[in-house]
């Protein structure tokens, strides 16, 4: 007599006759998230980096308050670099969607704060440097977690297509090179040489 199937291999057979990871509500819906997590992310530094220098030129020369900007990048910068082995630690050890669940709620506060603190008019320097040291930490804890849950999305046989629609949406298009194509020679792309 076989041995039952595991939940896995189940939900493997459920899937198996499925062609594309697309078809996959929850792999839709986990592309869904990484891109507006990234968008959003990318869009709250920039307005931290604009609220800064905007604060800081009031009170600064402009030299001053275009060097916030570089404290800003060095504060995220430090507190990513500081906190990545341990992010990757956390999403081995912990439940990885716990873990992105906690990450984009950190993410929410950034946002909440930054959005009450201008329109209520107590946004200062400290409280953006404050706001982007979370930032970073979110971003740190964020990144390992989201991308380590596409293979507990998708089936086996579709893992290759989904991880590449995954870094897709994290990294945009990356431009393919043409067989025999020379990166590094000027002119035309394939171009024999002279």
């Amino acid at each position: 007599m076989a041995a039952p199937l595991s939940n896995e291999s189940d939900e493997d057979h459920a899937l198996s006759h499925l062609t594309h990871p697309m078809q996959i509500g929850a792999f839709r819906a986990f592309l869904l998230v990484r891109l507006s997590t990234i968008l959003g992310a990318t869009g709250m530094t920039l307005i931290i980096a604009w609220q800064a220098y905007n604060l800081a030129r009031l009170t600064m020369p402009p030299a001053q308050a275009a060097a916030q900007l570089g404290i800003i990048g060095l504060i995220q910068f430090s507190v990513l670099f500081v906190m990545t082995p341990f992010s990757g630690l956390a999403a081995d050890y912990f439940q990885r969607t716990r873990v992105a669940m906690v990450t984009l709620s950190g993410l929410l506060l950034c946002a909440g704060v930054l959005a009450l603190a201008s329109y209520e008019g107590w946004i200062n320097l400290p409280l953006i440097f404050a706001v982007a040291a979370l930032l970073g930490l979110c971003r740190a804890f964020q990144g390992p977690a989201l991308g380590s849950l596409a293979p507990n999305i998708v089936p086996k046989h579709l893992l290759p297509r989904a991880i590449a629609f995954s870094l897709y949406v994290q990294r945009g298009p990356v431009p393919r090179r043409r067989a025999g194509a020379d990166p590094c020679r000027q002119g035309s792309a394939g171009a024999a040489p002279a």
